[in-house]
């Protein structure tokens, strides 16, 4: 009689840096130790407070590439929130991998500060 076994091994998760913020965009590293099987990336975002992720997809080559890590923008977003993602790697033989740790930020207020001298009598 012959048995047959299954062994799952869990995916490492890509780990998440954002490395720069405005007040409608932010810029995400992502280092990704399965790099080499990973075809896009999903980077799904919130406010905090909402329910419902937005969801975007990042082809590797869209992203910028430097030394082992990957760089790409979420752009659109609101001045002066508090925003949570998570980015998944898609590997090439079509299967999602693991969601990173969940990351948390907030944009900068939006406008410039005006600075006005009076001068008294």
């Amino acid at each position: 009689m012959l048995k047959t076994s299954s062994f799952f091994f869990p995916a490492p998760r890509p780990l998440v840096a954002v490395t720069r913020i405005t007040s409608t965009m932010s810029t995400l590293r992502i280092v990704d130790s399965q790099g080499n099987k990973t075809a896009q990336y999903y980077v799904r975002y919130k406010r905090r407070k909402d329910v419902h992720w937005n969801q975007v997809k990042w082809s590797k080559l869209s992203l910028k590439l430097i030394g082992k890590t990957y760089e790409g923008d979420i752009r659109g977003l609101l001045p002066y929130t508090n925003y949570s993602l998570e980015i998944a790697p898609y590997y090439f033989d079509n299967d999602l991998g693991p969601y990173s740790m969940p990351l948390t930020f907030m944009t900068d207020e939006d406008g410039e500060c005006l600075i006005i001298f009076v001068k008294g009598k």
